[in-house]
């Protein structure tokens, strides 16, 4: 009797657990499915298109890719046309001819179709200037930089500071040029504290500020070498200031028109970041 209870009980056990073991491999399975991960589509920040007409290529490639997946992209500015997605891996597009001395630049938003679910990132398209020449022209500029914190609704405020000589603890040496640029921005998630990539343009006020601009505190000016204003000037209506960035590298290039008409390029390539006040 005693021997037939022990094989009961033993079999009541296996029962047991079979069971848990059973509930823990479909509890498992479970877990799996709910932590697959989604695609991601990799593709650089910026493309640079010379200002000339012609076809441009924005290679992409698609991290955790599902079978069956297809990629469109999207372009809603004038300017470029022909947007095609038949090639895996590939963008290409038609960019018409850039008649003016400044840069434009323009979003190309890639989508990827996957089953009932989409994932999407984008591009920045930048189209280079009809070169020209200027009346001051300073192609290796220094820069300093300060981050103001927020205003208005929520954009970013940053003191761009260029210059034709060394910055000295963040001030201008005497008898150096300065070019000031009061700018706003949209706060970018992935790198806070910098301005995000685009053309800036000029505007004649302080109020309501809006991302890509800088306002009418904007100004250039010069130190004589006693330390004294010389030459200066306010910024006129389509002067602008182009940032892009490459990785860790950023380059800030001003095309200015002054209140005199004097014409301004100043470039600077810089890693240094800015200092917050």
């Amino acid at each position: 009797m005693e021997k037939r209870s022990a094989i009961f009980s033993f079999c009541i056990l296996s029962a047991v657990l079979a069971t848990v073991i059973s509930g823990c491999e479909g509890t498992s399975g479970e877990d799996n499915g709910s932590t697959t991960v989604k695609p991601v589509i990799v593709v650089e920040d910026t493309l640079v298109v010379p200002s000339t007409e012609g076809s441009a290529v924005l290679e992409y490639s698609i991290s955790n890719p599902v079978e069956g997946g297809v990629v469109t992209a999207l372009c809603d500015d004038s300017w470029i046309t022909g947007v095609n997605s038949d090639v895996e891996g590939e963008i290409s597009f038609d960019v018409q001819e850039n008649t003016r001395d400044i840069p434009r630049t323009s979003v190309m938003r890639l989508v990827y179709f996957y089953g009932e679910d989409t994932v999407q990132n984008e591009t920045l398209i930048y189209q280079e200037p009809v070169p020209m020449s200027y009346d001051v022209n300073i192609g290796e500029a220094y820069f300093y930089g300060v981050y103001s914190g927020t205003v208005g609704d929520g954009y970013n405020k940053f003191m761009v500071y260029l210059s034709d000589m060394p910055f000295v603890d963040g001030s201008l040496q005497y008898g150096a040029s300065q070019y000031m640029f009061v700018l706003y921005s949209n706060p970018l998630s992935n790198r806070a504290n910098y301005p995000q990539d685009g053309v800036y343009e000029y505007v004649a006020t302080r109020d309501n500020p809006v991302p890509f601009t800088f306002d009418n505190s904007s100004w250039w000016y010069q130190l004589d070498e006693d330390g004294f204003f010389g030459d200066f000037g306010n910024y006129e209506e389509g002067s602008t200031l182009t940032v892009s960035s490459d990785g860790d590298v950023y380059t800030y290039e001003a095309r200015i028109t002054d209140i005199f008409g004097t014409t301004h390029y100043v470039k600077a390539v810089t890693s240094e970041s800015f200092v917050e006040n």
